[in-house]
């Protein structure tokens, strides 16, 4: 590590994470190795503010970071218009989105830029990788570059066979510094630790859970973890390629997707920081649905959109999953307006029930209060079935308000008492699933 930071003895490291992470003893060691001194941060949480003027107060040349509280320095940093003399910035503990390496480089100046990875199951960094300006990330996430020391590692699809170049599989890593196991929990160690399909007799490989992918010149693209894929309503779903395609919006800052349980089952949540904050949140919600549908499958759009000022941090300035604030339904509803016609008032009734709100106004999207393609198959059918009207399943989808498709469902004819029958049989077993 030393080698690749060109540390001299005229460099100062700032050590910002907690001595508890094991990464952050690598950011003590390698500066008095190579003569440099290093600033320990005490054990308040420094904002990134504070933080910002003890660098330019104690010349720190060397930095490393989490990738979101990196972010929200740069941010500072493009404000404020001076940034420090640090010469490596390095992110660590997380994937580092495309913007803000790009934000990194415009705010912050640095001579270089490290993306630093490592499970700590491998010891600190197995694989580093070293960015000048200019060099571009060339995918979605920086890459995590090439491998340190003597160490090995490969790119496997789940039967244990190397994958070609630029094509998906799990990173295993083996060779120089892979533990020995998980004290006390050997069915675990079992499962994560498994013999080096190419290594010599004895050997064996970590199961880092991660999705990557190599390029031809050795360096390893991440694309996310393995174990963030979830399945919602059948389909398998990528949360990273999400949060991909909301990181392509101009307007869209820092982002992360998770699955939520909601009342109508497990639902996708999209937690947004935008560049500037929106004039009007409801078209902003709007224009991110409608980008994300331009890319994805309906499946793969959030039911919500919850807009923040910034992410919620650890004390270590990772990102806080559990500091995230839960969707309410109710909160993406419209100023209530009151069905008034018996047929508003019945369609209503449905809405409602099937999206388990305990009311829904005439002005109310169906898909930003929690609803999707199931529940759109629900609404259609207790429709047909109880109010006897043959709307078409479309409907739902291109009216989207409540207003609008009691005036579209008004417009279709009442079906005969034998489509009543073949309706109800079909409602009943989708109610079984």
């Amino acid at each position: 590590t030393g080698e690749r930071y060109e540390t001299s003895p005229a460099d100062c490291e700032l050590h910002f994470m907690s001595f508890a992470f094991d990464g952050s003893h690598e950011g003590w060691m390698h500066p008095l190795i190579n003569g440099a001194s290093v600033l320990i941060r005490d054990d308040s949480l420094w904002l990134p503010e504070y933080t910002y003027a003890q660098m330019h107060r104690h010349n720190v040349t060397m930095a490393v970071f989490p990738p979101v509280y990196l972010q929200q320095l740069a941010e500072h940093a493009e404000r404020d218009g001076n940034p420090p003399k640090v010469r490596v910035y390095c992110f660590g503990g997380d994937a580092v989105a495309q913007a803000s390496y790009d934000l990194a480089w415009r705010a912050l100046k640095p001579t270089y830029l490290f993306n630093g990875y490592g499970p700590t199951e491998t010891v600190v960094t197995p694989l580093l990788w070293k960015a000048r300006k200019g060099d571009p990330c060339g995918a979605v996430y920086a890459p995590i570059g090439t491998l340190l020391g003597n160490r090995s590692g490969y790119v496997l699809d789940a039967q244990l066979n190397l994958q070609p170049i630029g094509v998906a599989g799990e990173l295993y890593l083996g060779g120089e510094g892979v533990a020995r196991g998980y004290l006390e929990r050997p069915a675990l160690t079992a499962e994560r630790f498994v013999p080096d399909p190419f290594g010599t007799p004895g050997s064996r490989v970590y199961r880092s859970g991660d999705l990557t992918r190599g390029r031809p010149d050795g360096v390893v693209d991440y694309l996310g973890r393995v174990d963030h894929q979830v399945k919602i309503r059948g389909f398998r779903i990528e949360l990273g390629e999400i949060e991909a395609r909301l990181r392509e919006q101009d307007s869209v800052g820092e982002t992360v997707v998770v699955a939520q349980d909601g009342p109508t089952g497990k639902q996708l949540v999209a937690y947004v920081v935008p560049v500037s904050a929106p004039s009007n949140e409801a078209e902003f919600r709007d224009a991110l649905r409608r980008a994300l549908k331009a890319r994805l499958p309906d499946y793969m759009v959030p039911a919500h959109f919850i807009f923040l000022a910034r992410m919620p941090l650890t004390p270590n300035g990772k990102l806080d999953r559990k500091g995230l604030p839960q969707p309410d339904a109710s909160l993406m509803q419209q100023a209530y307006v009151a069905p008034e016609t018996e047929l508003e008032q019945q369609i209503a009734t449905i809405w409602a029930e099937v999206l388990r709100l305990p009311q829904v106004g005439l002005n109310d999207n169906f898909f930003e209060v929690g609803g999707h393609s199931l529940l759109a198959i629900q609404i259609t059918s207790r429709v047909q079935a109880e109010l006897g009207l043959e709307v078409p399943l479309v409907e739902v989808f291109q009216t989207e308000t409540l207003r609008a498709y009691v005036q579209a469902a008004a417009t279709f004819r009442a079906g005969s008492a034998e489509d009543f029958d073949d309706l109800r049989d079909f409602l009943s077993e989708l109610e079984a699933i």
